[in-house]
């Protein structure tokens, strides 16, 4: 099952292992923007979604701002292990020279995976953008690629790589520099000495690319602004490939596999909270995905939560409200929590306690199932313990992505799953193609990529936050030497984009869901609580959910039911 994964490659579509040249096919056509919010006067600003046809059945989680305002009164006692829980009161291609792939990726501005390229696709803003007149940090590197572009063409048509399809002029993204100050030209340099050292390692001109980095090294800030600490953290990377690929280094230093890539997912608790509090991207993602929950097993009396990802266990803490909220008919005789994990036992241990502890404030019969193994493949029914009558939901956060290097255990997870026949799986992934064999394509899609998360935490975050710093270097500082200086298993973290999830879920029977207006209303909702929900974007794919910055998708949310017949 894993060759749907291999197959992907460079984008999804078999003509992409033979012409990576096809990979950003697409991008020129992106739909004008559908807002999903409104600040009309003459909307009910409780509920924006009043006029559609459509009803919100269900609602168990926050309805309105005051509510919402309610639950995270609790953050301090999961901040706090000495806080007293709060009693809350409810309101209502390979064969092409790196050289063309990477002079074709720019030409079109930007990886496929952050446009899109189907025309059920719709990205829906959350508000019209403030014209402040700023470049974006994707607008910057864009910038920097149209004029490596620019420096590679030749007279007549021509250019310095081996493009076969170089007949189209360069970029015009380069009377947009006109305008920028002087510290944007400065960047938009030395993103380009970054993408030109990149198209060197690729191209395997090691000594070339070894001059080009360390200009990118001693310009390069991981305290500077977003595109310092991008070349910073990508330009390490590509260093250490570098090296790896001269034998001045055999192995990727402290990469271990999906066991890593768990520990980088469990921040510590206080930079977790800081980060969920400023960055909008986890609590609408978490907040939708909670809300599916919600819809699947509403009526259940005994339910039982699988959680592949239970970080600081706050999304459970919402889900916890949401059940006591029921009327009395509809009381919940038991709630089961099996927490799955690899590592950290220990803040896995806190979790537990901490939900206990809160479960108990509430007066919700509750149970916490710790179940630690060695490898996510070892995962048993039997270990989960699910009893008859039991409503089984599970949540799958950033899980399958670990997993797409062994799609034997992958695989084996899934049929695992499946024996369970839970009413419902919920999966939040990273929607981006970081799964190509080819180094540039996927320096260039992970680049991308992190330029719209850079930028999110540059406008959400203190510059000089220890926490910021800490997010940068374990996320993307760690995720960037995995995704461009490993190859082989040791590249275990390796996201595809939705279209491929779905391919292979339908192997095991799966169905995608409908994800309900609540889950719309919740994103909605839990989006305007940021200072900067404008750039906030939210989108669908089918039937999946978009969460993204600018436009360019961060994470998507799906709902998938088990065919068992």
């Amino acid at each position: 099952m894993g060759d749907a994964f291999n197959n992907y490659g460079n984008g999804g579509e078999d003509r992409s292992q033979s012409d990576p040249f096809s990979l950003f096919a697409g991008w020129s056509s992106r739909p004008d923007p559908i807002h999903l919010f409104s600040d009309s006067s003459d909307q009910d600003s409780r509920f924006p979604f009043s006029n559609c046809n459509d009803v919100v059945s269900h609602q168990l989680l926050p309805q309105t701002t005051t509510e919402l305002d309610g639950i995270f009164t609790q953050r301090q006692f999961l901040l706090n292990d000495d806080a007293s829980p709060p009693i809350l009161h409810h309101a209502p291609n390979p064969d092409h020279s790196s050289s063309a792939a990477l002079f074709d990726l720019l030409r079109s501005g930007a990886p496929i995976s952050h446009r899109p390229n189907s025309s059920n696709i719709t990205i829906q803003s959350a508000a019209e953008e403030e014209d402040s007149g700023r470049p974006s940090t994707e607008d910057l590197l864009r910038i920097a690629g149209a004029r490596f572009i620019q420096s590679s063409w030749k007279p007549g048509g021509g250019s310095n790589t081996n493009n076969t399809n170089n007949n189209n002029p360069p970029l015009d993204e380069l009377s947009f520099a006109v305008g920028l100050s002087d510290e944007e030209a400065r960047s938009v340099e030395l993103a380009e000495s970054l993408l030109t050292a990149a198209q060197k390692v690729g191209d395997g001109q090691y000594d070339k690319a070894s001059i080009l980095l360390t200009e990118c090294e001693l310009r390069s800030d991981p305290e500077g602004d977003p595109v310092q600490r991008l070349v910073h953290y990508f330009g390490r990377a590509l260093r250490e490939k570098t090296d790896r690929e001269t034998g001045k280094q055999q192995q990727c230093c402290s990469l271990a596999g999906p066991e890593k890539v768990e520990e980088i997912l469990m921040f510590p608790r206080r930079c977790f909270l800081e980060f969920y509090d400023k960055v909008p991207f986890g609590q609408v993602s978490e907040f939708a995905a909670i809300q599916a929950v919600v819809d699947s097993v509403c009526g259940s009396r005994r339910i039982h939560i699988v959680d592949f990802n239970i970080k600081n266990g706050e999304q459970w803490t919402i889900f916890m409200q949401a059940l006591v909220s029921r009327d009395e008919v509809q009381s919940v005789d038991h709630l089961k929590i099996s927490a799955v994990g690899i590592r950290s036992r220990d803040v896995m241990e806190e979790t537990a306690q901490r939900l206990v502890d809160f479960a108990r404030t509430m007066a919700l019969p509750f149970s916490f199932n710790l179940v630690m193994l060695d490898d996510f493949a070892d995962l048993k029914e039997d270990t989960l313990a699910v009893e008859p009558g039991e409503a089984v939901a599970v949540l799958s956060e950033y899980l399958l992505t670990t997993l797409v290097a062994h799609s034997d255990k992958l695989d084996r997870v899934m049929k695992t799953i499946a024996t369970l026949n839970p009413c419902v799986m919920v999966v939040t992934e990273v929607e981006s193609n970081h799964n190509s064999p080819v180094l540039i394509n996927r320096f260039v899609e992970s680049l991308f990529y992190a330029s719209a998360y850079f930028d999110c935490l540059e406008a959400c975050m203190d510059r000089d936050s220890p926490h910021r710093r800490f997010v940068e270097l374990t996320v993307f500082g760690e995720g960037s030497r995995i995704i461009v200086a490993a190859e082989g298993e040791e590249r275990a973290f390796r996201s595809v984009k939705m279209e491929v999830w779905r391919a292979y879920f339908r192997r095991f029977g799966m169905e995608e869901a409908d994800l309900s207006l609540s889950c719309l209303y919740q994103a909605e909702l839990v989006t305007k609580k940021f200072t900067c929900w404008r750039h906030c974007t939210i989108g669908v794919d089918g039937k999946s959910l978009i969460v993204g910055w600018k436009g360019t998708p961060i994470h998507s949310v799906t709902a998938w039911k088990f065919n068992c017949e």
